[in-house]
């Protein structure tokens, strides 16, 4: 499987179903059935016994076990720390769209913007940013971030001087096309396009016919 095949196969109804995917409110936990609860004592009640899943957050889940492969050891909540619930899921998200790439493949290289630089550094699969593809797996920081960027994306089209992405646990247009953080569509733009402390495109990486499999 090539990843343009692949990035056809993520387009036939995986984003549009994933757009529904929003965060919890802040302060607030979704168990994986998808539960609104909240902390009280040492244990958890349900935030509001008559919502009918308004957030769709447990397909956090779903994105980082299938994904990536990895536990969430307990309710999910909107933090980075995955002691405290949190994950910093877009690359969970990214993954569990290629998951026809070999499991060793998403649970060693794909759960960090640092392990996806470290791999495809010097190899085929690191893209010129001329080069950027739909399908392409980019990657977004500012001029304070680390060298190997701060946020995973999936490039959706091409424009001039930026590109339309997908991308988990981000700000943008929700499916709705509401502003929101969760499964969004986005703008980002090339370096010489960036406004004023604006997250620009920084690498591009493209997998390799042998990347995929069982």
């Amino acid at each position: 499987m090539s990843q343009e095949q692949a990035f056809a196969a993520i387009t036939k109804g995986l984003v549009e179903h994933s757009m529904c995917v929003t965060e919890p409110p802040r302060g607030a936990y979704v168990d994986d059935a998808g539960t609104l609860l909240k902390k009280q004592g040492g244990g958890f009640v349900v935030l509001d016994p008559h919502q009918d899943k308004p957030h769709s957050a447990h397909r956090i889940f779903v994105y980082v076990r299938e994904g990536l492969g990895w536990p969430l050891a307990g309710p999910y909540m909107n933090t980075g720390k995955l002691e405290l619930g949190g994950f910093e899921w877009c690359g969970a998200f990214m993954a569990y769209c290629y998951r026809a790439l070999k499991p060793a493949i998403r649970k060693q290289h794909l759960a960090s913007t640092y392990r996806l630089l470290a791999w495809c550094e010097g190899t085929p699969r690191k893209v010129a940013l001329d080069a950027i593809q739909p399908g392409d797996v980019v990657v977004v920081g500012k001029g304070t971030s680390k060298r190997w960027g701060a946020h995973i994306t999936i490039c959706e089209s091409v424009e001039q001087g930026h590109i339309r992405t997908v991308e988990g646990n981000g700000h943008g247009n929700l499916g709705s096309g509401e502003w929101g953080e969760g499964v969004v569509r986005r703008r980002r733009p090339f370096r010489a396009q960036a406004a004023a402390n604006e997250a620009y495109i920084m690498h591009a990486y493209r997998f390799l016919p042998e990347d995929f499999g069982a």
